[in-house]
């Protein structure tokens, strides 16, 4: 399993980061191969939210309602397993 953090899938939706389109090629590869599932643990989607909508970080961040739309959709993917923390994530 690889987990997905923030700083790809912010480098994923939008294009104005840099090595956008290799992370994409990559998770699309992966996900096209079957070589890989994904998972998620839901700090990174609501980091995600924060960092894509700021206007601070990109000229053009995504509205929030887009930011929630993409949030939802690698959520609910069926290539991600959504990973919740738990007393073993403490240490």
């Amino acid at each position: 399993m690889i987990g997905l953090d923030t700083t790809v899938l912010v480098a994923y939706e939008l294009r104005e980061v840099a090595g956008h389109d290799q992370i994409r090629a990559k998770v699309q590869e992966l996900s096209r191969t079957g070589e890989a599932r994904f998972v998620l643990a839901p700090q990174v989607i609501h980091e995600f939210l924060h960092v894509t909508t700021d206007p601070r970080r990109f000229e053009k961040p995504l509205a929030f309602s887009e930011a929630v739309s993409r949030a939802k959709f690698w959520w609910s993917s069926s290539d991600v397993t959504n990973c919740y923390p738990d007393v073993r994530s403490e240490s």
